[in-house]
């Protein structure tokens, strides 16, 4: 967190410039700490497995809730298929909540915060739905765009809505995610600033410093909360859209 403008935290910068036939692929800081997330997710499952043992002990217990979690979101929409998606999602799960927890370090850089990072990670979930949806239905599966019974005179228009609708999912998504983490880790900059200035304010102010310390506190432990929370809803919509192109179109 910058401490003066709260929009600095969110510049990307490049680190290592790369072109390649015109074309920017520089490493910035949103891919280090993409990569320093894959890294801590690896490294922790890695040592969880690591100490598997006859008698469960506190890492295996965790391992199997966490996959018990994941399983349940899979379940009601993927049914018997849920295996077949479940690392895709664990994956996506564990990547987007530990960015989220990073980026609640002081001068860290939260990728989950850019919206091309999380468009395109809705993209990646929209494509990976229509290929599931043409691998199981073929060309039929397009059929979910006519509501069934409606009159042949207003079918056009309503296919029309359905086809928006449909592509407006990957924008709603990234969105979504975006909005939620840029926002609370700008509240949590501008309370933060406060503080400072209290303390470093006018004699009169000061009693008062632990009024935006203890708000800033309480903004930390929600922004917890909507780390876990935003995690979650990404990874239930992306087995709610893989679901629906399992499923019969209609």
């Amino acid at each position: 967190m910058s401490g003066t403008n709260p929009m600095s935290s969110f510049v990307v910068k490049d680190l290592i410039k790369i072109k390649v036939f015109g074309f920017d692929l520089s490493f910035t800081n949103s891919s280090l700490f993409m990569v320093i997330s894959l890294v801590i997710i690896c490294y922790t499952l890695h040592i969880w497995t690591k100490y598997a043992s006859i008698v469960p002990n506190r890492y295996n217990l965790f391992v199997e809730k966490l996959f018990f979690f994941i399983g349940a979101i899979l379940k009601p929409d993927l049914g018997s298929k849920s295996i077949l998606f479940f690392p895709y999602v664990l994956a996506l799960f564990l990547f987007i909540f530990v960015g989220n927890l990073i980026g609640l370090i002081p001068y860290s850089f939260c990728f989950t915060s850019q919206i091309a990072v999380t468009f395109g990670m809705a993209i990646a979930i929209f494509v990976t739905s229509i290929f599931v949806g043409l691998y199981m239905h073929g060309f039929m599966y397009f059929k979910r765009f006519v509501p069934v019974g409606v009159p042949v005179a207003i079918a056009p228009v309503l296919v029309i809505v359905e086809v928006v609708s449909f592509m407006f999912r990957p924008i709603s998504m990234g969105v979504r995610l975006f909005a939620n983490m840029i926002s609370g880790h700008i509240m949590l900059d501008i309370v933060a600033g406060f503080a400072v200035s209290f303390a470093c304010g006018n004699v009169f102010f000061r009693p008062f410093i632990l009024f935006p310390i203890i708000i800033n506190i309480a903004l930390i432990l929600m922004k917890f909360l909507v780390c876990y929370i935003q995690a979650y809803i990404f990874t239930m919509l992306c087995s709610v859209y893989i679901g629906e192109a399992i499923k019969d179109g209609h």
